[in-house]
C-alpha cells in the first residue's frame, strides 16, 4: 500500500512537473519569438542608422569638397587682393604726378595772365584788347609803352543771362610776369577803378585749385559783409578778417576760419563752408570766374578722394 501511494504520488509530481516544463517551455519559445522580433526590429534601425551614417558621411564629403574650393577661391581673392593693392597704390601714385604736372603746366601757362572782374558785359564793343589798354593807360596811369597785351577775352564760361547775371571776367595776357605784376599791384593800391560807371577789379589769373579754394570762403564773406565786417582773400588762398581797432587774423583754411568765426560769434551756426561746393557759387557775385581751361574738377576730386580711402584702408 505504501509503495502504491509512493509511486501515485511521484506520478501525480512528474505530471506536475512535465506540466510546468511544457509552460515554461511555451514561455521561454514566446520569449525567444518576441526576442527575434525585437533583435530584427533592431537589426533593421542599425541598417538605418548605417545608411543615414553614409548619407552623412556623403555630405561631409560634400561639405569638405565645398570648404576646399571655397579656401582655394579664397587665396585666390586674396592673391588677387595685393595685386590690386599694389597696382592702386601705383595709380595713386601716377595720379598725383600727373595731377602735380598739370598744376605745373597750368601754373605756367596762367604765369603772364591778369583777371578783371565786374566788368559789364559788351561795355568792349568787339575791341578788347583796346578796352583793357584805355584802362590801365587812363585810370591806372601805366604809359602805353611800357607794356604789351598778347590777348585778351572773356573767360570761356557761358554767357550770364538776366539783370542781376554776373559779368564773366576778361582774361588779360601780357608779354611778361613782371607786367602782369606791375598792372596788378598797381590796379590793387588804386583800388578805384571803373567801367560803365561800376566798379572793377584786377587779380592774378589763378590755377583753377586756388581758385576753388578761395570760393569756398564765399559763404563766410558774405556774412561778415552783413555785419560790416571787412574780409580780404589774400595770396594763395587765405582769408584776411579785419577785427577791431584795426586788428586783424589771418586764417589759412576755409574750415579753420569758419570753426574760429563762429566760436567768435560772427558768423551764423548752420554749416556753410563744406555746403557751398558750386561751380561759380556765390562768391561769383563778387567776380569770381571758371578758369579759361577749366579741368572736370568733380570727377577729379573724386577719383581722388577714393584712392585716398582706398590707401588708408590697406
Amino acid at each position: 500500500m505504501a509503495t502504491g501511494s509512493l509511486e501515485a504520488t511521484i506520478q501525480t509530481m512528474m505530471q506536475e512537473l512535465k506540466g510546468e516544463i511544457k509552460g515554461l517551455k511555451e514561455d521561454l519559445i514566446k520569449q525567444i519569438g518576441s526576442l527575434r522580433t525585437d533583435v530584427e526590429s533592431f537589426a533593421t534601425e542599425i541598417k538605418q542608422v548605417q545608411k543615414d551614417v553614409k548619407e552623412v558621411r556623403a555630405e561631409m564629403g560634400n561639405a569638405v569638397d565645398k570648404i576646399a574650393g571655397a579656401e582655394e577661391r579664397i587665396n585666390q581673392l586674396e592673391e588677387g587682393e595685393v595685386t590690386i593693392n599694389n597696382a592702386l597704390k601705383h595709380l595713386l601714385r601716377e595720379h598725383k604726378k600727373i595731377n602735380q604736372s598739370l598744376e605745373y603746366q597750368e601754373q605756367k601757362s596762367r604765369q603772364f595772365n591778369a583777371r578783371i572782374f565786374q566788368v559789364i558785359e559788351g561795355i568792349e564793343q568787339q575791341d578788347m584788347v583796346g578796352f583793357v589798354k584805355s584802362i590801365l593807360v587812363e585810370q591806372l596811369k601805366i604809359p602805353a609803352d611800357t607794356f604789351h597785351i598778347c590777348a585778351a577775352h572773356r573767360s570761356l564760361a557761358k554767357k550770364p543771362t538776366g539783370e542781376d547775371a554776373a559779368p564773366r571776367s576778361i582774361v588779360v595776357r601780357f608779354l611778361s610776369w613782371n607786367t602782369r605784376e606791375k598792372v596788378v599791384k598797381t590796379a590793387w593800391a588804386k583800388k578805384d577803378i571803373t567801367a560803365g560807371g561800376k566798379r572793377i577789379y584786377f587779380d592774378r589769373d589763378l590755377p583753377e585749385k586756388v581758385q576753388k579754394e578761395r570760393r569756398r570762403y564765399a559763404p563766410l564773406r558774405l556774412q561778415l559783409k552783413e555785419k560790416k565786417i571787412k574780409s580780404f582773400i589774400i595770396h594763395p588762398a587765405k582769408l584776411k578778417v579785419f577785427e577791431e581797432e584795426g586788428s586783424f587774423i589771418i586764417y589759412n583754411t576755409p574750415e579753420d576760419a569758419e570753426t574760429q568765426l563762429r566760436a567768435k560769434g560772427l558768423i551764423s551756426t548752420e554749416p556753410c563752408v563744406g555746403a557751398h561746393r558750386g561751380k561759380h557759387g556765390t562768391l561769383r557775385k563778387e567776380g569770381a570766374q571758371s578758369a579759361p581751361f577749366q579741368r572736370s574738377g568733380g570727377d577729379e576730386e573724386t577719383l581722388e578722394t577714393l584712392l585716398e580711402d582706398a590707401m588708408r584702408g590697406l
